[in-house]
């Protein structure tokens, strides 16, 4: 492969320098023969080998190239490293397929991004340190297999269609197409540059690329390029490279038209077709516009002028890479749709219409995502029936295609919960059973039976299940779970509208509140857990990468309808383990769910898991006075660490693999000799110790050298902080008592009698004493939360109790 990438390599530095001749463009990007890369990996390479290789064959100044692109062959695969010299940034564009499951590439190219860097630095001989850019890893087409030759045809593909921040346009990734499309380059290879060497400069600062030196034809740039900078040029080079085919149909169309039936001159028509692509700023040509607008007698007209024109324009991408079957299947117009797909398409061979019929914008999607996406039911029953009618083996079908994110139309069918596309997505004919089956496919590995799962759709997941029961195992990429566990993850209540209530309190705004409760009630997504199990029962003991079973997960959220339902259809997961040797009480207790843990409490069958260990030998209890003891003012944790204590099955001296009863713990989350209001740390403690919890056989001598010994230095400087807060407080206190004092001594200074006040004044001064007190009283709260609040000693979430009361 890496002879054929060489003669790849050589005949795209003569194609550029045949197209950008003597225009500023010319050194916009600069290929480096494979055999570069190879010998810069070696370790054992001669500085001038490494720039005779890569200044071979050069016509121009690679200092003032743009982007320069390396093919690296490494781990038994090709990618594609490419420099962007006005960025400082580089992009290594690698098409295996594990990059988009978790797989961090970082770790993998390291090694050879170094090296790569190293010997570049002493090729260009820059000041520069290549290493120390930024470098990332863009989103690419992937390969179908992790380890294929295909590997090189998409480095092919990525040096003809990056642009130095993306790809101008998605291309095929079937290994048949990627092959017939190398072949066909290597076939036309072709010397382009011009025979006499005369005409080329001799000297080095006279070529074209310099900023100084301005292009003498302007043929290959658009109008008023001379007084464009370079990298506005280079940003336009995309679109002006995929102008070259309508401009070359539309010139050889005007050439050869002759007869009564053209009124105009042959220039004028070919300036009239050419004005007919990328009219807009998007690129956008009059196919597409006619497309979006319903205009289907644009397009049939100029299909009936010039055939060949038309079929250039219909398969035409604008800059977002949507041809005009996109916009069509966007737009919902079923007559234009028909009219291409049966008017226009039939005139293209076999291999030209798969393309245009699968053709991927830069998004990565297809007509039927489009179609998908709008809800135009119709448009993709037609998409559907054309693409089977092209079907052939080794071809993935129009619904088989994924996007960049991996997503699927099926899926995004599913996630716009538009139910009769599903079933036409779903539908299989007798006929193409064994090859045509619509992909499922989500982002990072999802499921459409996770999606319906989330939005809690019993039509689609009934569906879904009825097509393929197969998809309750699937799992995602990034933890494993299963839709079951999705279902049981959904930590909140979806609901429905109530139009009567809704309609009642419309206008009601005091009642915003109640409103929102009222006119909805809670849906019954449990049924959807019997749904998916009556499918296959044992997907509620599939783990994921953490080892949870479904249950586990359902009781870390709190969902109790979940646990029972998954206890209902499969009984014996209830003694299931996760990775740390819990089962789902000690979830429950670990996350606080109260509720869990008293239907657990509650049920005799499951005794045997109310003593149940841990991978730590730690029982339900155990972490109840770990999770009570943390915080002071958690009330859920310490009702937990009641029902436990309530439950007579509960063992009180269990000891984990430290030695360590409940009773331990608790005595170990004290601090005996600071004298400080601990609060429930203690009645935890003497809770146990009055219900004959015992302590463990390891002895006080060894406990007591494992209690945390108070730093008396630390505990004087947080006392010594208080007593700023403690005496703005008294202050507070002190300044609410002597207002009244100060108010009468003012008073008699006057000459005013109190005994003497009558009508209004009196009523005053009454109303002022009044409030007085009521200051009064409340200096007196305040000046005790303000202490509490500021008394290092106590917990943190107690003080924070404190200031906020």
């Amino acid at each position: 492969m890496i002879n054929w990438l060489s003669i790849v390599v050589s005949d795209m530095k003569r194609e550029d320098a045949c197209d950008f001749w003597k225009t500023m463009c010319l050194c916009w990007r600069h290929y480096v023969d494979p055999k570069w890369a190879e010998k810069s990996m070696s370790g054992h390479s001669d500085p001038k080998d490494l720039k005779k290789i890569f200044y071979e064959s050069v016509l121009y100044n690679v200092s003032q190239s743009h982007m320069v692109f390396i093919p690296v062959f490494h781990d038994h695969q090709w990618t594609l490293y490419a420099f962007n010299m006005c960025d400082q940034k580089l992009s290594i564009l690698d098409s295996r397929p594990d990059t988009t499951k978790g797989v961090d590439p970082t770790e993998r190219h390291q090694e050879t991004r170094c090296n790569i860097c190293d010997a570049l630095t002493v090729t260009m001989n820059y000041a520069i340190n290549f290493r120390s850019w930024e470098y990332q890893f863009p989103k690419v087409p992937r390969q179908q297999d992790s380890y294929s030759l295909d590997s090189g045809f998409f480095v092919f593909n990525f040096m003809r269609l990056w642009d130095g921040h993306q790809l101008v346009r998605w291309f095929p990734i079937e290994s048949t197409e990627l092959r017939k499309d190398f072949l066909a380059y290597i076939v036309l290879c072709k010397e382009h540059l011009p025979g006499n060497k005369e005409h080329l400069p001799g000297n080095k600062e006279h070529l074209p690329g310099n900023n100084e030196h301005l292009p003498d034809n302007n043929e290959h740039l658009p109008d008023n390029s001379e007084h464009l900078p370079v990298k506005v040029l280079i940003n336009k080079l995309p679109g002006m490279m995929m102008d070259c085919t309508i401009q070359d149909v539309a010139s050889g169309i005007a050439a050869v038209r002759k007869g009564p039936d053209v009124e105009t001159p042959d220039q004028e028509f070919s300036d009239f077709l050419n004005n007919c692509h990328r009219v807009t700023s998007d690129g956008d040509g009059v196919f597409h516009i006619a497309a979006r607008f319903h205009n289907v007698g644009t397009v049939r007209e100029m299909n009936t002028r010039a055939r060949e024109v038309a079929g250039a324009l219909l398969a035409a991408a604008n800059d977002r890479g949507d041809t005009t079957l996109h916009c069509a299947a966007a737009g919902g117009s079923d007559v234009m749709v028909n009219y291409i797909l049966d008017d226009m398409m039939p005139h293209m061979n076999q291999v030209t219409m798969t393309k245009f019929l699968s053709a991927q914008n830069l998004k990565g999607e297809t007509c039927l995502h489009e179609a998908v996406r709008h809800g135009h039911v119709e448009i993709v029953k037609k998409l559907i029936k054309k693409d089977l009618e092209l079907a052939e083996v080794g071809r993935l079908m129009l619904v088989q295609i994924v996007d960049n994110e991996d997503i699927s139309p099926l899926y995004l069918a599913t996630t716009l919960r538009r139910v009769a596309i599903v079933r036409e997505l779903t539908e299989r004919p007798d006929e193409q059973d064994d090859m045509y089956m619509a992909s499922w496919k989500g982002p990072a590995g999802k499921t459409a039976l996770h999606a319906a799962v989330v939005l809690l759709d019993k039509g689609l997941v009934k569906t879904l299940l009825n097509w393929n029961g197969g998809l309750t195992k699937q799992v995602d990429d990034e933890s494993g779970s299963t839709p079951l566990h999705f279902l049981a993850s959904l930590s909140f209540q979806r609901r429905e509208r109530n139009s009567i209530v809704q309609y009642r309190y419309k206008r009601l705004h005091f009642l915003t509140y109640l409103r929102e409760y009222l006119r909805c009630k809670p849906a019954q997504d449990s049924s959807i857990v019997k749904l998916v199990m009556g499918e296959r029962q044992d997907s509620a003991l599939h783990a994921d990468f953490s080892g949870s079973v479904p249950i586990h997960i359902a009781a870390a959220h709190g969902r109790l309808d979940i646990v029972t339902k998954l206890l209902e259809e499969c009984p014996y997961c209830e003694s299931s383990r996760n990775a740390s040797g819990q089962t789902f009480l000690h979830v429950a207790v670990e996350k606080e769910k109260l509720d869990i843990v008293k239907y657990v409490c509650k049920a005799k069958k499951f005794n045997k898991i109310l003593n149940a260990e841990d991978q730590d030998g730690n029982t339900a209890l155990h972490l109840a006075v770990i999770k009570a003891s943390e915080n002071a003012v958690n009330t859920t944790s310490e009702k937990i660490f009641c029902t436990l204590m309530s439950t007579t099955d509960v063992g009180l001296s269990f000891a984990n693999k430290e030695g360590y009863t409940p009773l331990d713990l608790a005595f170990l989350s004290l601090h005996p000799e600071v004298i400080c209001m601990k609060g429930p740390r203690e009645w935890i403690y003497f809770d146990l110790l009055n219900s004959s919890g015992e302590f463990g056989v390891g002895g006080w001598d060894r406990l007591a050298g494992d209690l945390v010994e108070p730093d008396w230095e630390k505990e004087s400087e947080r006392v010594g902080k208080s007593a700023s807060m403690l005496a703005l407080s008294v202050l507070i206190l002190n300044a609410s008592f002597l207002v009244p004092f100060s108010v009468l001594n003012r008073m008699d200074k006057w000459g005013v009698d109190l005994d003497q006040l009558q009508g209004a004044r009196a009523i005053l001064f009454q109303t002022f004493v009044v409030f007085d007190s009521i200051a009064f009283a409340c200096s007196i709260m305040a000046t005790y939360f303000c202490a509490s609040a500021g008394f290092a000693m106590l917990d943190g979430l107690a003080r924070l109790k404190n200031l906020m009361s």
